[in-house]
């Protein structure tokens, strides 16, 4: 087994396109994730996992973790289950986890994310019109009431909400199985996904930045990203692909020179350039 991923602390993989909502500070609401569902291939999906697991994926980070979040909805079909399910098995050490609007959610998924073998559920309250601390708390009894889950406010911390930054999250456990309701206020700590955006630019980079050297990023087409910011079927984003996994390795998709330069020049301080010029993430 070689270290050539050890670095790495997390995957995004996205299984499928589709999903059901378009919303306004994500880029599915002008790319049509919604009209075809397409997916990545089984065979794809398990070599990608065998190739995390051959070159020490997440070694520096206590296993590190794999994510079923980029721009689709997981549990909008019932493959995630099967897919979570191979990669506990080739890589137990790793914490599986996902995001969800909950719009699929029920009990009886609950216990099949749970008994899959999901480490974390991550569901966002994604309020119908204009945020507010009243409407997200009404999502939040909502869900609680459906999926007959206990959970705790641990976000803010403080009893007179004086952390409040726009965002309120609710921490709670089903088995083995961590599970989170989380509501954000985009229009206040959104960023405009690689420029595409506008509504959500709010100023020029000029910090480091880090998820390059600490992320892999596997659209559901096999390109492999170098940004969670960034998606292959954006065409100002096509210049970031650094590879395809249906084709290629996944460290050769990681190692070369597009790949490397790109992390080189993301750690430096100064202006950043392109879809990175005004991402604040």
């Amino acid at each position: 087994m070689s270290n050539k991923l050890s670095k790495f602390k997390s995957c995004e993989i996205e299984l499928f396109n589709y999903c059901n909502r378009t919303c306004w500070f994500c880029p599915n609401h002008f790319v049509d994730r919604r009209s075809k569902k397409e997916h990545l291939s089984e065979s794809v999906y398990i070599s990608i996992l065998e190739e995390l697991r051959e070159n020490g994926f997440g070694a520096d980070w206590q296993g590190g973790e794999i994510s079923y979040s980029r721009y689709n909805e997981p549990l909008s079909d019932d493959i995630f289950f099967e897919r979570v399910s191979q990669a506990k098995e080739i890589l137990p050490n790793t914490l599986l986890r996902t995001n969800t609007n909950g719009d699929y959610l029920s009990p009886k998924i609950i216990e099949r994310a749970e008994s899959s073998a999901l480490g974390l559920l991550n569901i966002q309250l994604y309020p119908v019109g204009e945020y507010s601390i009243e409407e997200i708390k009404r999502l939040y009894k909502q869900k609680t009431k459906k999926l007959v889950i206990e959970t705790k406010l641990i976000e803010p911390k403080s009893p007179d909400w004086s952390d409040y930054r726009g965002r309120i999250k609710w921490e709670g456990q089903f088995g083995k199985m961590k599970v989170w309701m989380l509501g954000r206020d985009f229009s206040s700590n959104g960023v405009d996904r690689g420029g595409s955006i506008d509504s959500l630019t709010k100023g020029f980079r000029v910090s480091p930045c880090s998820y390059p050297s600490k992320g892999i990023y596997i659209d559901w087409n096999g390109n492999v990203m170098p940004c969670c910011n960034l998606r292959s079927d954006i065409k100002e984003h096509e210049g970031y692909i650094l590879g395809n996994v249906n084709t290629q390795s996944l460290v050769s998709c990681l190692t070369n020179n597009h790949a490397c330069s790109f992390r080189k020049e993301m750690k430096e301080h100064g202006e950043k350039t392109g879809a990175c010029r005004t991402c604040l993430f």
